[in-house]
């Protein structure tokens, strides 16, 4: 996992995108709410590093946030 993290920032850094080799998924920027991630994990059976895009992070406890504070977007 170590490697393939720096592999990311490294990318990052270089390209501006940490996923710009065709071998691994592409991580995909977070535009909207619920935030979509990376889920980083495992090596697949040709021994590429795993990464799944997904949605809704930690979704159960923004939750308690969501109620206390409606959600409102940036002004930036």
């Amino acid at each position: 996992m170590r490697d393939a993290m720096v592999k990311m920032w490294v990318n990052f850094a270089n390209f501006g995108n940490p996923t710009p080799d065709k071998k691994l998924s592409k991580w995909e920027p977070t535009t909207k709410y619920p935030w979509n991630y990376a889920h980083l994990g495992g090596i697949d059976e040709s021994g590429f590093f795993v990464l799944k895009n997904a949605e809704g992070y930690a979704r159960d406890r923004l939750e308690l946030w969501n109620k206390l504070r409606p959600h409102r977007e940036n002004d930036l």
